[in-house]
């Protein structure tokens, strides 16, 4: 699940352990929202990672589609906190 090979460029290198940790998690998640998918067709379960660290599990798209791109707070159907997390663009 996680994508590259340990060779960041970054000085802090994670242990096989700590990888295959974090590969099993993020496949567990993924595994309940296609679940969640599945026995909801026609829905768009899809992940919104704020930059707050709230991580929402949502139905449909998390911004209008207008230029105003109102949050659509009202498709949030969990919501979930990592800690130290932060979104937002590169």
């Amino acid at each position: 699940m996680i994508i590259g090979n340990g060779d960041s460029m970054n000085s802090i290198k994670l242990t096989k352990k700590q990888r295959d940790k974090l590969s099993k998690a993020f496949e567990t998640l993924n595994s309940v929202r296609q679940e969640i998918q599945d026995s909801h067709k026609g829905s768009d379960i899809n992940w919104y990672l704020e930059d707050s660290s709230n991580m929402n599990l949502m139905n449909g798209s998390s911004h209008s589609d207008d230029h105003s791109l109102k949050a659509l707070t009202e498709n949030v159907i969990e919501t979930f906190t990592l800690d130290d997390a932060g979104g937002g663009g590169w």
